[in-house]
């Protein structure tokens, strides 16, 4: 979704075990920064699929069930 942000969900909920978070993070903003130049120059092999908005209910069944591989990206 994006850098930065915050969550706020009750720890307790954490600790049962009611919420799962995945992520990744990608290192520093720089190492961020030098990244994303190395896509837009070809060097980097995305792995993305887009989707329809109307298709989101059947992609958010895909990602709970770990089906797609990379990103998923909704267009409207």
């Amino acid at each position: 979704i994006g850098y930065g942000g915050h969550v706020h969900e009750p720890s307790q909920a954490l600790v049962n075990g009611e919420f799962s978070f995945v992520g990744n993070i990608v290192g520093r903003y720089a190492e961020l920064q030098e990244l994303v130049a190395l896509v837009e120059q070809g060097d980097v092999d995305l792995h993305t699929s887009r989707y329809d908005l109307g298709e989101i209910n059947a992609v958010a069944e895909k990602l709970e069930h770990r089906e797609i591989d990379g990103r998923a990206v909704i267009t409207p």
